[in-house]
């Protein structure tokens, strides 16, 4: 499966009752650029570049699809520079209880 296509699945497995009041923009630069919208209980999936976003994670596809996964831990990813993080580090820390990534 595409990481594209995982991206896209996220809004299936967001945990709503974690997130509380988040308002959040979080870009994936990959082959596909797309963003992830956070609004409260609402989770959104959008193929672009936002104009701006809270988190800007650069990563390959490969290593997208092993993050989302659970193969890749976020900060080993960035520790070994499979992925680079810009931005709220705060929010990129969370993602892992904002969604279930094990359903994916």
């Amino acid at each position: 499966m595409s990481s594209t296509a995982l991206l896209n699945q996220l809004p299936s497995v967001f945990n709503k009752g974690a997130s509380g009041s988040l308002r959040c923009i979080i870009q994936f630069v990959t082959h596909e650029a797309t963003y992830v919208t956070i609004d409260g209980e609402q989770c959104t999936v959008t193929i672009g570049t936002a104009p701006t976003a809270d988190l800007v994670v650069t990563i390959s596809d490969q290593n997208l699809t092993e993050l989302l996964k659970g193969k890749l831990n976020p900060a080993m990813g960035l520790m070994l520079r499979k992925l680079k993080a810009d931005g709220d580090l705060d929010l990129g820390m969370r993602l892992t209880s904002l969604f279930n990534f094990s359903k994916l």
